[in-house]
């Protein structure tokens, strides 16, 4: 006598489909990005500031990002310990992967064509053009 449960076969379809769906949508990348704008801004209130990342992101895109051009300064200058202007490409690709909220945020062929020394202009750049920035200061 089999006690075993009778096999129930999934139906790959629903799951292949719903698979397309959020890759589609990028929703994975969507909610890490929602997840971090929470945990890095900590609003009081959850909903309005969720509802006002969404707004920005269906205005803006998904590359809409959570920091602003300062935070950005900030960063540079915190990867910059011998305070000479520029840092080492290796230094930028830490810096700029510290900041990363998801792993699809950004296309490490761009990282790749980083020059050896970056000053802060053009890491500035290279960060609005990975992840843009927020209108909104803090």
């Amino acid at each position: 006598m089999n006690t075993s449960a009778p096999s129930q076969q999934v139906d790959n379809t629903l799951f292949n489909d719903a698979d397309d769906y959020i890759r589609k949508h990028r929703l994975i990348e969507l909610f890490e990005d929602l997840a971090t704008a929470l945990a890095y801004r900590r609003p009081e209130n959850l909903e309005d500031f969720l509802i006002e990342q969404l707004e920005n992101k269906k205005t803006q895109g998904l590359n809409s990002g959570i920091f602003t051009e300062q935070e950005v300064h900030n960063v540079f200058n915190l990867f910059d310990l011998k305070k000479e202007n520029y840092i080492s490409k290796e230094r930028a690709i830490k810096a700029i992967e510290t900041m990363a909220s998801s792993s699809f945020q950004f296309n490490h062929s761009e990282l790749e064509q980083i020059p050896e020394k970056i000053d802060s202009f053009t890491f500035l750049k290279l960060c609005e053009k990975i992840f843009g920035f927020s209108k909104k200061e803090i």
